[in-house]
């Protein structure tokens, strides 16, 4: 059936598989053709219908909105049609054959979404308020006015090719409308200015959005662009068209720009900027004229990736001075500002700075409590690390056990090259899943960052990923998203490279990893709660921490007292219980109006504290 499509209509079909594929639905429906025709862009449906509803991003959120993404397991590799998507094919026939074409064009294909009346497309179209009428009559016009100067037969630069393996959806998006740009200047050549123009053109990847919020006009940019350039012969132009040297070089610095922010594939983002750093071309000049700045355009990228609020993670993106200026602007006045010949250095990680804290820093000015009770557990857990495969822990034991602290002994241990074995050197860094799905704001975001993690813990290649709470796992961030965190992160835990620790109750755990379809990958460890007699022991080696945080002297009968206590706390467990009750102790002792210059916390004292625990409110 398909051979009665236009190349273009046969993209937008392309793009509508591949649609349902990261939807994980095993049929393509009149939704997922909408999508298509959406990403595809560079048809005369798409500048129609953008015209009519303003903007094709409300389009896109509209279907996502009204899909719901399939179940998380292994995505579909054979797709049949809904019987609204056949019906819709149908009617995009009729339409082609009503003007007298045998073959379905875009505009067909948009028509039959519409006629077709009760699918997802027809009605997220309804309620944008397009009707088959209007949409007809702006059809009918935007052809007439390409009547007189008919496109000529695609020629494609090979998007889809190896040669562009390395973009993502939207850039290949961008290449494909920068070649549509050279056809309609008349050129023989992609330039500078026509990888703007599809930058603009595509409208809602990273680059658009930046352009959006500083303000930049598509119909001015265009302008500027068109006074600058002069208009190529009319004639048609067959066969593929190359990129000017400085283009070619725009290729090359975007590829440069992907890798110094940790990021898998090119992006448009990495395109705007590398218009910018080329410096000489059309598109950098125009962009000059109209006041747009590198350092401006690097930090609303930072910001649309959630990377700018972190110290790090916005200077990594710098170019010398710039890029530290950005990191240092909410700091204050300074001393002496670096010299303009020092550049902040560009950090290898922007997205392990931004998103996981180090398990093995420690507050300073404080001693570290040993570890004390759990060097069985400790050893079980360097075992699994050590294992050939599926090297991936789950801590499981009830709240307050001391899941946590061993997780950050176990760090220092790695720091220090104490008894790890192979691990001596690796850093245990603690994810926070909150931070990486926070202030997503697009589709795929989310996805981006992770693929951004995952390539800087390989390339690391000494990093070991911890989870707190692997709930958190389950959150995948900006409403469509179809990829959880976990699903992103799922190249570590099956990986040769990464090692991921969870650590959880009993009654999280194992439901959590089954729904996430991770638990045959993780070995569960028990970090059971500790007799009294071991707690006791585990609690006496935090003494000198909480005698030097609150500058107290502690009493062997407080000790007892706190365990003692800790056990009748029935929403709680030892050690952290009873420690939790000698910390507070001691905040209330060293604050008390009587307090002499070290005082003294005692069996009392603590008995005090517990009696407050369970007075009623009010």
């Amino acid at each position: 059936m398909f051979h009665a499509f236009t190349d273009r209509a046969q993209r937008a079909l392309d793009f509508a598989h591949e649609e349902a594929r990261r939807l994980r639905h095993d049929a393509i429906d009149t939704a997922h053709l909408l999508l298509g025709l959406i990403d595809e862009g560079s048809s005369v449906a798409a500048t129609v219908l953008a015209r009519m509803v303003g903007d094709l991003g409300t389009v896109e959120r509209a279907v996502e909105t009204a899909l719901t993404p399939g179940p998380r397991a292994t995505r579909p590799e054979r797709f049949t049609l809904t019987a609204a998507a056949k019906k819709a094919l149908d009617l995009a026939l009729v339409e082609a054959s009503d003007v007298g074409l045998t073959r379905i064009a875009p505009e067909h294909l948009l028509l039959g979404l519409v006629r077709e009346g009760d699918g997802i497309a027809a009605k997220v179209l309804a309620e944008l308020h397009v009707s088959l009428e209007a949409l007809r009559g702006e059809l009918l016009h935007a052809l007439r006015e390409e009547a007189p100067s008919p496109p000529p037969p695609p020629a494609s630069i090979p998007i889809t090719g190896s040669v562009f393996d390395g973009f993502d959806r939207r850039a290949r998006k961008v290449l494909g409308l920068a070649l549509q740009e050279a056809q309609r200047f008349g050129h023989d050549f992609i330039g500078t200015e026509h990888l703007l123009l599809g930058l603009v053109k595509e409208g809602t990847g990273i680059a658009a959005c930046v352009l959006r919020n500083l303000d930049i006009d598509p119909k001015t940019l265009r302008e500027e662009i068109e006074k600058r350039g002069s208009t190529g012969t009319a004639m048609t132009i067959m066969g593929q068209r190359p990129f000017t040297p400085r283009a070619k070089k725009v290729l090359g610095l975007a590829l440069e720009e992907a890798r110094n922010l940790g990021h898998v594939d090119i992006g448009t983002e990495h395109l705007l900027l590398a218009l910018l750093r080329e410096g000489e071309g059309t598109a950098a000049q125009v962009l000059r004229n109209l006041k747009v700045k590198a350092e401006d355009v690097r930090e609303e990228v930072l910001e649309l990736l959630g990377e700018g609020p972190v110290g790090t993670g916005a200077s990594a993106a710098g170019d010398g001075p710039s890029g530290a200026a950005v990191a240092t602007a909410e700091e204050g006045p300074r001393p002496a500002p670096p010299p303009p010949t020092s550049p902040a250095p560009r950090s290898k990680t922007p997205a392990l700075d931004a998103f996981t804290t180090d398990a093995a820093a420690t507050e300073p000015g404080l001693p570290v409590p040993p570890l004390v009770g759990r060097e069985a557990v400790l050893e079980r857990v360097l075992a699994v690390l050590h294992r050939q495969r599926h090297r991936n822990v789950a801590l499981v034991g009830p709240p307050g056990v001391g899941k946590t602290a061993l997780v950050d002994e176990l760090a220092r241990r790695m720091a220090a090259g104490d008894r790890v074995g192979r691990y001596a050197g690796h850093r245990v860094l603690r994810l926070d899943v909150a931070m990486l799905v926070a202030g997503t704001k697009y589709r795929g975001q989310l996805e981006e960052r992770a693929r951004a993690l995952v390539t800087e813990v390989r390339r690391a290649g000494n990093v070991v990923l911890h989870v707190e709470d692997p709930e958190t796992l389950s959150s995948n961030g900006y409403q469509g998203e179809s990829m959880t965190v976990a699903e992103a992160l799922a190249p570590l835990t099956r990986g040769d490279v990464g090692v991921v620790i969870v650590s959880a109750t009993p009654d999280v755990a194992g439901p959590t990893l089954e729904h996430l379809r991770l638990a045959h990958l993780y070995s569960r460890v028990e970090v059971p709660e500790p007799e009294p007699t071991a707690a006791r022991a585990m609690v006496a080696a935090h003494r000198e921490v909480l005698a030097a945080h609150h500058d107290v002297e502690l009493t062997d009968d407080a000790l007892d007292v706190a365990i003692a206590g800790g056990l009748t706390l029935v929403d709680r467990h030892l050690p952290s219980s009873a420690l939790d009750l000698l910390d507070e102790t001691c905040a209330r002792v060293a604050r008390s109006p009587r307090a002499t210059r070290r005082p003294v916390v005692d069996a009392a004292s603590v008995r005090a504290t517990l009696a407050a625990y369970r007075a009623p409110d009010g």
